[in-house]
Protein backbone atom coordinates (compact mmCIF):
# COMPACT_ATOMS: atom_id res chain seq x y z
CA UNK A 1 0.00 0.00 0.00
CA UNK A 2 3.02 2.22 0.82
CA UNK A 3 3.79 2.70 -2.58
CA UNK A 4 0.10 4.23 -3.83
CA UNK A 5 0.63 6.72 -1.08
CA UNK A 6 2.17 9.55 -1.64
CA UNK A 7 4.68 12.72 0.20
CA UNK A 8 2.27 15.53 -0.53
CA UNK A 9 -1.76 15.05 -1.71
CA UNK A 10 -1.52 18.58 -2.83
CA UNK A 11 1.10 17.66 -5.51
CA UNK A 12 -1.25 15.14 -7.14
CA UNK A 13 -2.11 17.52 -10.29
CA UNK A 14 1.36 17.08 -11.51
CA UNK A 15 0.79 13.12 -11.33
CA UNK A 16 -0.53 11.20 -14.24
CA UNK A 17 -4.28 10.92 -14.50
CA UNK A 18 -4.28 6.96 -13.87
CA UNK A 19 -1.97 7.27 -10.92
CA UNK A 20 -3.57 5.55 -7.78
CA UNK A 21 -3.53 7.39 -4.42
CA UNK A 22 -4.24 6.02 -1.08
CA UNK A 23 -5.49 9.26 0.73
CA UNK A 24 -3.80 9.89 4.21
CA UNK A 25 -6.53 7.88 7.19
CA UNK A 26 -6.54 4.65 5.98
CA UNK A 27 -7.08 2.06 9.01
CA UNK A 28 -6.12 -1.23 8.40
CA UNK A 29 -5.95 -3.46 12.00
CA UNK A 30 -7.34 -6.16 13.53
CA UNK A 31 -10.85 -4.83 13.88
CA UNK A 32 -11.55 -3.22 10.62
CA UNK A 33 -10.09 -2.56 7.62
CA UNK A 34 -10.64 1.29 5.73
CA UNK A 35 -8.47 2.04 2.93
CA UNK A 36 -9.48 5.54 0.62
CA UNK A 37 -8.34 5.87 -2.92
CA UNK A 38 -8.63 8.08 -6.31
CA UNK A 39 -6.42 9.24 -8.76
CA UNK A 40 -6.05 12.58 -10.37
CA UNK A 41 -8.36 12.10 -13.08
CA UNK A 42 -11.47 11.81 -10.99
CA UNK A 43 -10.36 14.63 -8.74
CA UNK A 44 -10.18 16.91 -11.94
CA UNK A 45 -13.23 15.80 -13.03
CA UNK A 46 -15.03 16.36 -9.61
CA UNK A 47 -14.47 20.08 -10.40
CA UNK A 48 -17.69 20.33 -12.94
CA UNK A 49 -19.45 19.57 -9.76
CA UNK A 50 -18.96 22.96 -8.89
CA UNK A 51 -22.19 25.32 -8.00
CA UNK A 52 -23.96 21.86 -8.87
CA UNK A 53 -26.67 19.68 -7.07
CA UNK A 54 -24.87 16.66 -6.48
CA UNK A 55 -26.39 13.18 -6.82
CA UNK A 56 -24.28 10.89 -4.87
CA UNK A 57 -24.15 7.08 -5.61
CA UNK A 58 -22.86 4.37 -3.64
CA UNK A 59 -21.95 1.24 -4.91
CA UNK A 60 -20.20 -1.72 -2.88
CA UNK A 61 -19.24 -4.91 -4.55
CA UNK A 62 -19.11 -7.44 -1.60
CA UNK A 63 -17.08 -11.01 -1.77
CA UNK A 64 -14.86 -9.50 -4.48
CA UNK A 65 -11.43 -11.05 -2.53
CA UNK A 66 -11.27 -14.46 -0.46
CA UNK A 67 -11.76 -12.76 3.15
CA UNK A 68 -15.02 -11.31 1.63
CA UNK A 69 -13.80 -7.46 1.56
CA UNK A 70 -16.10 -5.15 -0.09
CA UNK A 71 -14.54 -2.45 -3.10
CA UNK A 72 -16.77 0.86 -2.45
CA UNK A 73 -17.33 3.70 -5.29
CA UNK A 74 -18.75 6.72 -4.59
CA UNK A 75 -19.61 8.62 -7.89
CA UNK A 76 -21.79 11.82 -9.17
CA UNK A 77 -24.54 10.71 -11.07
CA UNK A 78 -25.11 12.55 -14.47
CA UNK A 79 -26.76 12.71 -17.21
CA UNK A 80 -25.06 10.53 -20.43
CA UNK A 81 -24.31 12.93 -23.59
CA UNK A 82 -25.73 10.17 -26.05
CA UNK A 83 -28.55 8.09 -25.93
CA UNK A 84 -28.68 4.74 -25.81
CA UNK A 85 -31.40 2.07 -26.09
CA UNK A 86 -33.76 1.35 -23.31
CA UNK A 87 -36.64 -1.24 -22.69
CA UNK A 88 -39.93 0.43 -22.28
CA UNK A 89 -41.93 -2.53 -21.66
CA UNK A 90 -40.04 -5.95 -20.14
CA UNK A 91 -39.59 -9.29 -22.74
CA UNK A 92 -40.74 -7.11 -25.72
CA UNK A 93 -38.34 -6.05 -28.49
CA UNK A 94 -41.01 -3.78 -30.19
CA UNK A 95 -41.00 -1.13 -27.04
CA UNK A 96 -37.17 -0.76 -27.38
CA UNK A 97 -36.40 3.09 -27.12
CA UNK A 98 -33.95 5.48 -27.36
CA UNK A 99 -33.14 8.17 -24.22
CA UNK A 100 -30.62 9.47 -22.14
CA UNK A 101 -30.24 7.70 -19.06
CA UNK A 102 -28.56 8.24 -16.20
CA UNK A 103 -24.45 7.74 -16.38
CA UNK A 104 -21.58 8.40 -13.81
CA UNK A 105 -18.76 10.30 -13.06
CA UNK A 106 -16.18 8.14 -10.15
CA UNK A 107 -14.93 10.16 -7.38
CA UNK A 108 -13.24 7.91 -5.71
CA UNK A 109 -13.28 4.25 -3.87
CA UNK A 110 -12.32 1.96 -0.97
CA UNK A 111 -11.17 -1.47 0.29
CA UNK A 112 -13.54 -2.01 3.63
CA UNK A 113 -13.89 -5.03 5.52
CA UNK A 114 -17.66 -4.20 5.63
CA UNK A 115 -20.12 -1.36 4.84
CA UNK A 116 -20.37 -0.76 8.93
CA UNK A 117 -21.41 2.41 10.18
CA UNK A 118 -17.65 3.46 11.30
CA UNK A 119 -16.17 2.70 7.89
CA UNK A 120 -18.80 4.26 5.47
CA UNK A 121 -18.25 7.50 7.81
CA UNK A 122 -14.99 7.61 7.49
CA UNK A 123 -15.14 7.19 4.18
CA UNK A 124 -17.92 10.18 3.29
CA UNK A 125 -16.00 12.09 5.55
CA UNK A 126 -12.71 11.39 3.24
CA UNK A 127 -15.13 12.34 0.15
CA UNK A 128 -15.86 15.77 1.84
CA UNK A 129 -12.39 16.59 2.71
CA UNK A 130 -10.84 15.33 -0.29
CA UNK A 131 -13.77 17.67 -2.58
CA UNK A 132 -13.69 20.79 -0.40
CA UNK A 133 -9.69 20.79 -0.32
CA UNK A 134 -8.45 19.63 -4.01
CA UNK A 135 -11.68 20.29 -5.59
CA UNK A 136 -13.24 23.05 -4.28
CA UNK A 137 -16.84 21.39 -3.11
CA UNK A 138 -18.93 21.61 -0.21
CA UNK A 139 -20.15 18.05 -0.56
CA UNK A 140 -22.07 18.38 2.85
CA UNK A 141 -24.60 21.07 1.74
CA UNK A 142 -24.35 20.22 -2.28
CA UNK A 143 -25.39 16.35 -1.96
CA UNK A 144 -28.86 16.61 -2.23
CA UNK A 145 -29.51 12.96 -3.44
CA UNK A 146 -27.58 9.64 -1.70
CA UNK A 147 -28.18 6.76 -3.89
CA UNK A 148 -27.40 3.47 -2.45
CA UNK A 149 -28.78 0.11 -1.11
CA UNK A 150 -30.68 -0.26 2.34
CA UNK A 151 -27.34 -1.23 4.11
CA UNK A 152 -28.28 0.02 7.45
CA UNK A 153 -24.32 1.47 8.03
CA UNK A 154 -24.81 3.40 4.97
CA UNK A 155 -28.23 5.24 6.08
CA UNK A 156 -26.42 6.03 9.68
CA UNK A 157 -23.74 7.38 7.73
CA UNK A 158 -25.37 9.31 5.19
CA UNK A 159 -27.74 11.14 8.51
CA UNK A 160 -24.36 12.46 9.91
CA UNK A 161 -22.17 13.20 7.08
CA UNK A 162 -24.79 14.46 4.64
CA UNK A 163 -27.49 15.59 6.84
CA UNK A 164 -29.32 17.74 4.19
CA UNK A 165 -29.59 15.00 1.62
CA UNK A 166 -32.39 12.61 0.97
CA UNK A 167 -32.13 8.95 0.79
CA UNK A 168 -33.04 6.83 -3.01
CA UNK A 169 -32.73 3.39 -2.03
CA UNK A 170 -32.65 0.93 -4.84
CA UNK A 171 -35.99 0.24 -6.01
CA UNK A 172 -34.88 -2.54 -7.56
CA UNK A 173 -33.05 -3.92 -4.96
CA UNK A 174 -36.12 -3.46 -2.91
CA UNK A 175 -38.19 -5.38 -5.12
CA UNK A 176 -35.97 -7.84 -5.24
CA UNK A 177 -35.65 -8.81 -1.46
CA UNK A 178 -39.12 -7.79 -0.98
CA UNK A 179 -40.84 -9.90 -3.47
CA UNK A 180 -40.56 -13.52 -2.10
CA UNK A 181 -40.61 -12.53 1.64
CA UNK A 182 -44.40 -10.46 1.46
CA UNK A 183 -45.38 -13.67 -0.84
CA UNK A 184 -44.46 -16.23 2.31
CA UNK A 185 -46.62 -13.76 4.73
CA UNK A 186 -49.43 -13.28 2.76
CA UNK A 187 -49.16 -17.41 2.44
CA UNK A 188 -48.96 -17.40 -1.53
CA UNK A 189 -48.31 -20.66 -2.46
CA UNK A 190 -47.94 -22.19 0.57
CA UNK A 191 -48.64 -26.07 0.45
CA UNK A 192 -51.88 -27.79 1.40
CA UNK A 193 -53.96 -25.05 1.49
CA UNK A 194 -57.52 -24.52 0.03
CA UNK A 195 -57.75 -23.10 -3.69
CA UNK A 196 -60.08 -19.94 -2.14
CA UNK A 197 -57.35 -19.55 0.62
CA UNK A 198 -54.71 -19.28 -1.99
CA UNK A 199 -57.09 -17.26 -4.70
CA UNK A 200 -57.22 -14.70 -1.60
CA UNK A 201 -53.97 -14.62 -0.73
CA UNK A 202 -52.68 -14.13 -4.05
CA UNK A 203 -54.97 -11.23 -4.79
CA UNK A 204 -54.43 -9.45 -1.87
CA UNK A 205 -50.68 -9.73 -2.52
CA UNK A 206 -51.02 -8.45 -5.83
CA UNK A 207 -53.06 -5.47 -4.80
CA UNK A 208 -50.13 -4.82 -2.21
CA UNK A 209 -47.67 -4.88 -5.48
CA UNK A 210 -49.79 -2.26 -6.82
CA UNK A 211 -49.38 -0.41 -4.42
CA UNK A 212 -46.06 -0.46 -4.48
CA UNK A 213 -45.26 0.17 -8.24
CA UNK A 214 -48.06 3.09 -8.80
CA UNK A 215 -46.68 4.58 -5.54
CA UNK A 216 -43.14 5.07 -6.38
CA UNK A 217 -43.92 7.89 -8.88
CA UNK A 218 -46.72 9.90 -7.35
CA UNK A 219 -45.37 13.24 -7.69
CA UNK A 220 -45.36 14.57 -3.97
CA UNK A 221 -44.72 12.99 -0.40
CA UNK A 222 -48.21 13.67 0.59
CA UNK A 223 -49.96 11.64 -2.29
CA UNK A 224 -47.71 8.95 -1.04
CA UNK A 225 -48.16 9.84 2.44
CA UNK A 226 -52.07 9.29 2.12
CA UNK A 227 -51.58 6.03 0.10
CA UNK A 228 -49.82 4.00 2.03
CA UNK A 229 -51.66 5.70 5.49
CA UNK A 230 -54.73 3.81 4.39
CA UNK A 231 -52.53 1.12 2.52
CA UNK A 232 -51.16 0.22 5.80
CA UNK A 233 -54.47 0.10 7.89
CA UNK A 234 -55.69 -2.54 5.15
CA UNK A 235 -51.89 -4.64 5.60
CA UNK A 236 -52.86 -4.70 9.37
CA UNK A 237 -56.20 -6.22 9.03
CA UNK A 238 -55.77 -8.62 6.52
CA UNK A 239 -51.45 -9.30 7.21
CA UNK A 240 -50.25 -7.82 9.62
CA UNK A 241 -46.24 -9.79 9.42
CA UNK A 242 -46.21 -7.71 5.92
CA UNK A 243 -47.01 -4.21 7.64
CA UNK A 244 -44.34 -4.82 9.89
CA UNK A 245 -41.90 -6.43 7.70
CA UNK A 246 -42.54 -2.70 5.10
CA UNK A 247 -42.45 -0.62 7.60
CA UNK A 248 -39.44 -1.99 9.49
CA UNK A 249 -37.31 -2.49 6.40
CA UNK A 250 -38.51 0.22 3.79
CA UNK A 251 -39.94 2.94 5.20
CA UNK A 252 -39.64 5.82 8.03
CA UNK A 253 -42.96 7.46 9.90
CA UNK A 254 -41.21 10.87 9.89
CA UNK A 255 -42.35 13.75 12.20
CA UNK A 256 -43.69 16.71 9.92
CA UNK A 257 -41.25 19.13 10.77
CA UNK A 258 -38.41 17.06 9.98
CA UNK A 259 -40.01 16.02 6.64
CA UNK A 260 -40.30 19.98 5.96
CA UNK A 261 -36.84 20.65 5.97
CA UNK A 262 -36.35 18.82 2.63
CA UNK A 263 -40.00 18.85 1.05
CA UNK A 264 -42.61 21.01 0.58
CA UNK A 265 -45.18 19.93 3.13
CA UNK A 266 -47.17 22.78 4.86
CA UNK A 267 -49.69 20.53 6.37
CA UNK A 268 -50.64 17.01 7.21
CA UNK A 269 -53.55 14.92 5.96
CA UNK A 270 -56.15 13.93 8.92
CA UNK A 271 -54.26 15.59 11.34
CA UNK A 272 -51.73 13.37 11.51
CA UNK A 273 -47.94 14.76 13.26
CA UNK A 274 -46.13 12.44 11.31
CA UNK A 275 -45.76 11.43 7.22
CA UNK A 276 -45.08 7.96 5.92
CA UNK A 277 -41.55 8.17 3.75
CA UNK A 278 -39.79 5.78 1.80
CA UNK A 279 -36.69 6.00 0.42
CA UNK A 280 -38.00 4.46 -2.74
CA UNK A 281 -40.21 6.99 -3.49
CA UNK A 282 -38.88 8.93 -6.55
CA UNK A 283 -41.99 12.09 -7.06
CA UNK A 284 -41.00 14.63 -9.19
CA UNK A 285 -41.58 17.50 -6.11
CA UNK A 286 -38.89 16.20 -4.13
CA UNK A 287 -36.01 14.09 -6.53
CA UNK A 288 -33.79 15.67 -9.32
CA UNK A 289 -35.23 14.39 -13.12
CA UNK A 290 -33.75 11.86 -14.63
CA UNK A 291 -32.07 10.21 -11.45
CA UNK A 292 -34.74 7.57 -10.54
CA UNK A 293 -33.41 5.50 -12.26
CA UNK A 294 -30.60 5.20 -9.56
CA UNK A 295 -27.80 3.07 -10.13
CA UNK A 296 -29.43 1.01 -11.84
CA UNK A 297 -27.89 1.93 -15.23
CA UNK A 298 -24.85 1.29 -13.55
CA UNK A 299 -24.94 -2.26 -13.34
CA UNK A 300 -23.08 -3.09 -16.56
CA UNK A 301 -20.57 -0.51 -15.84
CA UNK A 302 -19.62 -2.34 -12.64
CA UNK A 303 -19.86 -5.34 -13.51
CA UNK A 304 -17.50 -5.87 -15.88
CA UNK A 305 -14.40 -4.23 -14.07
CA UNK A 306 -15.64 -5.69 -10.87
CA UNK A 307 -15.17 -9.74 -12.91
CA UNK A 308 -11.87 -8.64 -13.60
CA UNK A 309 -10.90 -7.47 -10.12
CA UNK A 310 -12.29 -10.69 -8.94
CA UNK A 311 -10.38 -12.70 -10.81
CA UNK A 312 -7.00 -11.16 -10.81
CA UNK A 313 -7.07 -10.23 -7.40
CA UNK A 314 -9.41 -12.91 -5.37
CA UNK A 315 -6.97 -15.46 -4.47
CA UNK A 316 -4.49 -11.95 -3.32
CA UNK A 317 -6.48 -9.31 -1.54
CA UNK A 318 -3.05 -7.67 -1.35
CA UNK A 319 -3.07 -7.35 -5.44
CA UNK A 320 -6.71 -5.45 -5.35
CA UNK A 321 -4.57 -1.90 -5.52
CA UNK A 322 -2.36 -3.14 -7.90
CA UNK A 323 -5.45 -4.42 -10.01
CA UNK A 324 -7.29 -0.99 -9.72
CA UNK A 325 -4.09 0.81 -11.18
CA UNK A 326 -4.07 -1.12 -13.70
CA UNK A 327 -7.83 -0.55 -14.74
CA UNK A 328 -7.33 3.41 -14.08
CA UNK A 329 -4.42 3.16 -16.49
CA UNK A 330 -5.27 1.03 -19.50
CA UNK A 331 -9.89 1.34 -19.11
CA UNK A 332 -10.51 4.05 -17.73
CA UNK A 333 -8.59 7.25 -18.27
CA UNK A 334 -9.97 6.92 -21.93
CA UNK A 335 -13.54 5.68 -20.73
CA UNK A 336 -14.09 8.37 -19.14
CA UNK A 337 -12.33 10.99 -21.21
CA UNK A 338 -10.41 12.74 -17.91
CA UNK A 339 -7.64 14.32 -20.27
CA UNK A 340 -11.17 16.63 -21.23
CA UNK A 341 -12.67 19.64 -19.69
CA UNK A 342 -16.23 18.75 -18.96
CA UNK A 343 -19.23 19.98 -17.11
CA UNK A 344 -21.87 18.27 -15.21
CA UNK A 345 -25.47 19.25 -17.38
CA UNK A 346 -28.72 19.78 -15.70
CA UNK A 347 -30.33 17.13 -18.02
CA UNK A 348 -29.62 16.59 -21.75
CA UNK A 349 -29.01 19.36 -23.80
CA UNK A 350 -31.52 18.13 -26.50
CA UNK A 351 -34.42 15.36 -26.44
CA UNK A 352 -33.93 12.23 -27.79
CA UNK A 353 -34.98 11.94 -31.52
CA UNK A 354 -37.35 9.27 -30.57
CA UNK A 355 -39.21 11.97 -28.22
CA UNK A 356 -40.42 13.29 -31.19
CA UNK A 357 -41.58 11.06 -34.03
CA UNK A 358 -40.75 7.23 -33.38
CA UNK A 359 -43.20 4.17 -34.05
CA UNK A 360 -41.19 2.53 -31.03
CA UNK A 361 -42.88 4.50 -28.89
CA UNK A 362 -46.03 3.76 -30.50
CA UNK A 363 -45.72 0.34 -30.03
CA UNK A 364 -44.80 0.60 -26.43
CA UNK A 365 -48.32 2.54 -25.74
CA UNK A 366 -47.00 5.72 -25.73
CA UNK A 367 -47.55 8.70 -28.33
CA UNK A 368 -44.41 10.70 -29.29
CA UNK A 369 -44.66 14.56 -29.84
CA UNK A 370 -45.62 14.55 -33.27
CA UNK A 371 -48.61 12.41 -33.06
CA UNK A 372 -49.94 14.90 -29.87
CA UNK A 373 -49.11 17.73 -32.29
CA UNK A 374 -51.59 16.56 -35.18
CA UNK A 375 -54.04 15.19 -32.70
CA UNK A 376 -54.34 18.38 -30.55
CA UNK A 377 -57.11 20.19 -32.45
CA UNK A 378 -60.53 20.10 -30.65
CA UNK A 379 -63.04 16.84 -30.96
CA UNK A 380 -66.61 17.72 -31.45
CA UNK A 381 -67.07 18.23 -27.57
CA UNK A 382 -65.00 21.31 -27.53
CA UNK A 383 -62.05 18.76 -25.66
CA UNK A 384 -58.84 18.50 -26.70
CA UNK A 385 -56.11 15.91 -26.05
CA UNK A 386 -54.53 18.21 -23.13
CA UNK A 387 -56.13 20.32 -20.81
CA UNK A 388 -55.12 23.56 -18.81
CA UNK A 389 -55.20 24.68 -15.44
CA UNK A 390 -53.70 27.76 -13.44
CA UNK A 391 -53.29 26.94 -9.65
CA UNK A 392 -52.17 29.27 -7.14
CA UNK A 393 -49.73 27.34 -5.05
CA UNK A 394 -47.58 29.76 -3.00
CA UNK A 395 -50.34 29.22 -0.41
CA UNK A 396 -51.45 33.34 -0.32
CA UNK A 397 -54.87 32.94 -1.52
CA UNK A 398 -55.60 36.85 -1.65
CA UNK A 399 -52.43 37.59 -4.03
CA UNK A 400 -52.05 38.57 -6.99
CA UNK A 401 -48.78 37.82 -7.55
CA UNK A 402 -48.27 35.91 -10.92
CA UNK A 403 -44.92 34.45 -9.57
CA UNK A 404 -47.24 32.33 -7.11
CA UNK A 405 -49.17 30.29 -9.72
CA UNK A 406 -48.34 27.42 -11.38
CA UNK A 407 -49.44 26.12 -14.96
CA UNK A 408 -50.58 22.49 -15.36
CA UNK A 409 -51.19 20.50 -18.78
CA UNK A 410 -52.56 17.26 -18.12
CA UNK A 411 -52.21 14.70 -20.55
CA UNK A 412 -52.75 10.86 -21.34
CA UNK A 413 -49.12 9.31 -20.86
CA UNK A 414 -50.02 5.73 -21.75
CA UNK A 415 -52.55 3.46 -24.07
CA UNK A 416 -55.59 3.32 -22.11
CA UNK A 417 -59.18 1.24 -23.61
CA UNK A 418 -57.41 0.56 -27.10
CA UNK A 419 -56.93 4.80 -27.18
CA UNK A 420 -53.31 6.29 -27.71
CA UNK A 421 -52.53 9.07 -25.65
CA UNK A 422 -52.73 11.73 -28.27
CA UNK A 423 -55.79 10.53 -29.69
CA UNK A 424 -57.29 10.92 -25.65
CA UNK A 425 -59.03 13.56 -24.75
CA UNK A 426 -58.78 14.97 -21.07
CA UNK A 427 -62.01 16.36 -19.93
CA UNK A 428 -62.34 19.72 -17.94
CA UNK A 429 -63.52 17.89 -14.95
CA UNK A 430 -60.78 15.05 -14.75
CA UNK A 431 -57.86 17.60 -15.35
CA UNK A 432 -58.72 19.69 -12.67
CA UNK A 433 -59.31 17.23 -10.09
CA UNK A 434 -55.71 15.96 -11.46
CA UNK A 435 -53.80 19.37 -10.54
CA UNK A 436 -55.57 19.86 -7.33
CA UNK A 437 -54.51 16.29 -6.47
CA UNK A 438 -50.65 17.27 -6.80
CA UNK A 439 -51.53 21.03 -5.62
CA UNK A 440 -53.09 20.63 -2.46
CA UNK A 441 -52.43 19.66 0.89
CA UNK A 442 -54.15 18.74 3.94
CA UNK A 443 -58.18 19.00 4.14
CA UNK A 444 -57.70 20.09 0.89
CA UNK A 445 -56.06 17.25 -0.51
CA UNK A 446 -58.22 14.85 1.43
CA UNK A 447 -61.57 16.66 -0.56
CA UNK A 448 -59.67 16.19 -3.99
CA UNK A 449 -58.92 12.06 -2.73
CA UNK A 450 -62.60 11.59 -2.01
CA UNK A 451 -64.04 13.67 -5.43
CA UNK A 452 -61.03 11.58 -7.43
CA UNK A 453 -62.41 8.36 -6.36
CA UNK A 454 -59.29 7.16 -5.17
CA UNK A 455 -59.54 7.30 -1.32
CA UNK A 456 -63.12 6.41 -0.32
CA UNK A 457 -63.94 8.03 3.25
CA UNK A 458 -66.78 6.33 5.01
CA UNK A 459 -67.18 7.40 8.62
CA UNK A 460 -63.65 5.92 10.14
CA UNK A 461 -62.96 3.86 7.61
CA UNK A 462 -60.55 4.63 4.57
CA UNK A 463 -60.46 2.65 1.54
CA UNK A 464 -58.28 3.03 -1.60
CA UNK A 465 -59.36 2.69 -5.15
CA UNK A 466 -56.37 1.34 -6.38
CA UNK A 467 -58.30 0.92 -10.32
CA UNK A 468 -58.55 4.73 -9.64
CA UNK A 469 -55.18 5.61 -8.69
CA UNK A 470 -53.83 3.77 -11.71
CA UNK A 471 -55.93 5.65 -14.37
CA UNK A 472 -54.61 8.68 -12.86
CA UNK A 473 -50.98 8.49 -12.05
CA UNK A 474 -50.89 5.25 -14.14
CA UNK A 475 -52.04 6.18 -17.30
CA UNK A 476 -52.04 10.28 -17.08
CA UNK A 477 -49.41 12.87 -16.10
CA UNK A 478 -48.93 16.51 -15.73
CA UNK A 479 -46.65 18.91 -17.25
CA UNK A 480 -46.04 21.42 -14.98
CA UNK A 481 -44.43 25.40 -15.06
CA UNK A 482 -44.18 28.33 -12.55
CA UNK A 483 -43.85 28.32 -8.67
CA UNK A 484 -44.87 24.83 -7.42
CA UNK A 485 -41.45 23.51 -9.88
CA UNK A 486 -39.45 26.41 -9.30
CA UNK A 487 -40.05 26.52 -5.43
CA UNK A 488 -40.28 22.87 -4.66
CA UNK A 489 -37.96 21.50 -6.81
CA UNK A 490 -34.44 20.55 -5.52
CA UNK A 491 -32.36 22.11 -8.40
CA UNK A 492 -33.08 24.90 -6.74
CA UNK A 493 -30.60 24.60 -3.59
CA UNK A 494 -27.94 26.00 -6.51
CA UNK A 495 -26.58 28.90 -5.42
CA UNK A 496 -27.68 31.50 -8.18
CA UNK A 497 -28.82 34.97 -7.64
CA UNK A 498 -32.16 34.29 -9.61
CA UNK A 499 -33.86 30.88 -9.77
CA UNK A 500 -34.25 29.82 -13.25
CA UNK A 501 -37.29 28.47 -14.16
CA UNK A 502 -38.36 24.81 -15.22
CA UNK A 503 -40.76 22.74 -17.15
CA UNK A 504 -41.15 19.21 -15.51
CA UNK A 505 -43.35 16.37 -15.95
CA UNK A 506 -44.74 13.89 -13.67
CA UNK A 507 -44.06 10.61 -15.78
CA UNK A 508 -41.91 8.20 -15.12
CA UNK A 509 -39.99 8.44 -18.15
CA UNK A 510 -39.15 12.28 -17.24
CA UNK A 511 -38.40 10.72 -13.59
CA UNK A 512 -36.25 8.16 -15.38
CA UNK A 513 -34.24 10.39 -18.28
CA UNK A 514 -35.22 13.87 -17.41
CA UNK A 515 -36.60 14.18 -21.01
CA UNK A 516 -39.66 12.97 -22.09
CA UNK A 517 -42.67 13.64 -25.08
CA UNK A 518 -45.25 15.65 -23.12
CA UNK A 519 -42.02 18.26 -22.21
CA UNK A 520 -41.67 18.34 -26.09
CA UNK A 521 -45.44 18.44 -27.29
CA UNK A 522 -46.24 21.14 -24.42
CA UNK A 523 -42.86 23.35 -25.41
CA UNK A 524 -44.17 23.32 -28.73
CA UNK A 525 -47.57 24.54 -27.24
CA UNK A 526 -46.14 27.64 -25.63
CA UNK A 527 -42.87 28.48 -27.79
CA UNK A 528 -43.39 29.72 -31.84
CA UNK A 529 -40.20 28.47 -32.03
CA UNK A 530 -40.35 24.80 -30.77
CA UNK A 531 -43.89 24.63 -32.53
CA UNK A 532 -42.04 25.42 -35.83
CA UNK A 533 -39.64 22.72 -35.11
CA UNK A 534 -42.16 19.56 -34.62
CA UNK A 535 -43.54 20.85 -37.35
CA UNK A 536 -40.93 20.18 -39.17
CA UNK A 537 -40.35 16.55 -37.96
CA UNK A 538 -41.31 14.38 -40.80
CA UNK A 539 -43.49 11.47 -40.05
CA UNK A 540 -42.30 7.91 -39.70
CA UNK A 541 -43.66 5.83 -42.91
CA UNK A 542 -43.80 1.82 -41.52
CA UNK A 543 -41.09 0.01 -43.86
CA UNK A 544 -43.16 -1.81 -46.88
CA UNK A 545 -42.78 -2.45 -50.64
CA UNK A 546 -43.39 0.91 -52.66
CA UNK A 547 -45.77 1.11 -55.47
CA UNK A 548 -47.37 4.14 -57.69
CA UNK A 549 -50.94 5.21 -56.34
CA UNK A 550 -54.19 4.60 -58.58
CA UNK A 551 -57.99 4.97 -58.07
CA UNK A 552 -58.39 2.10 -55.57
CA UNK A 553 -55.87 3.98 -53.43
CA UNK A 554 -57.56 7.10 -53.82
CA UNK A 555 -61.34 5.15 -52.50
CA UNK A 556 -58.89 3.35 -50.09
CA UNK A 557 -57.35 6.35 -48.99
CA UNK A 558 -61.35 8.22 -48.57
CA UNK A 559 -62.16 5.55 -46.71
CA UNK A 560 -59.06 5.90 -44.10
CA UNK A 561 -59.71 9.37 -43.94
CA UNK A 562 -63.89 8.74 -42.94
CA UNK A 563 -62.89 5.48 -40.29
CA UNK A 564 -60.62 8.29 -38.68
CA UNK A 565 -63.07 10.90 -38.33
CA UNK A 566 -65.25 8.08 -36.56
CA UNK A 567 -62.58 7.14 -34.55
CA UNK A 568 -61.95 10.48 -33.14
CA UNK A 569 -65.54 11.18 -32.68
CA UNK A 570 -65.80 7.80 -30.78
CA UNK A 571 -62.54 8.99 -28.82
CA UNK A 572 -64.59 11.78 -27.13
CA UNK A 573 -66.48 8.95 -25.16
CA UNK A 574 -63.36 8.45 -23.75
CA UNK A 575 -62.77 11.15 -22.02
CA UNK A 576 -59.76 10.89 -19.26
CA UNK A 577 -61.66 9.38 -16.44
CA UNK A 578 -60.30 6.25 -18.39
Amino acid sequence: MGCYMVAEVEEWRKLPLHRLIVWPGAVADAERVCVVFTCPGMLARAGAAENKVVKLAVDGKQKVVSNDYTILTLSFLVPSESVVQTKARPKSRAGRTQAHTCTQEPFLQALVSSESEQNMTQTFNTACEIAEQQCGLDLRNQVLQVHKDYAKGIEASRKKVFPYSRPCDDYAHMRRAAYSTLQKHFGVGREKSSDAVEKKAKKEFDQLNDVIALSRSLPTIQLFDAVWHVTFHWLRAVCPRAEKYLQEQCFQYTATENIQRQFRCSTTLWGAKSIWFAGFWSGIIGTYPGSSSGTQTLESFHSYWQTRLEAQARAKPTEVLACMQDIYQNDWCQKFCWSEQRSFMTWPERSAEALFNSDSLRSSGRSPAVDFWQERGKRLCGQTNYFQAYIRTDGQKNSVDPSGITTFWILRSAKLNGIMPADAVISKEFGTAFANLIATEGDELASWLAKSGIIKHEETKRDLNIDALRTYFGFHCAVMVGHLPNSSWPRQRRKTEVRIPSMVCTCVEFLMHAECEHIVYVQALTDETRARELQQVPVLRKKGRKRKGDATDRVGGDKQQDNAKKRKAASCLHCAEG
